[in-house]
């Protein structure tokens, strides 16, 4: 039963070594992969480029709540871009 005393186990806040090995080697593979993407960011085109950025900004910048933004509801964002895309050949 749980919460009874007697029960061996964890003890409250001892962290899971499995689950800190794991996350340990997902994050070294990650790291790995944006080294990669990095150095080869240039070979892809424009529409590649604005697929990966759009697939991974979720994971970097958290969702807005719609409830603490009404006002985004009303106009459709704006996109400027500030410098000349270079077509890579």
């Amino acid at each position: 039963m749980s919460g009874t005393k007697g029960v061996s186990g964890r003890k409250k806040g001892t962290p899971n070594r499995v689950t800190t090995a794991v996350r340990e080697m997902l994050s070294d593979y990650i790291q790995g992969e944006l080294i990669w993407i990095n150095e080869n960011l240039h070979t892809l085109d424009t529409n590649q480029r604005l697929t990966l950025f759009t697939r991974v900004l979720p994971f970097v910048i958290p969702r807005n709540d719609e409830q603490e933004t009404p006002a985004a509801k009303q106009s459709p964002p704006t996109i400027i871009f500030t410098k000349e895309l270079k077509k890579i050949k």
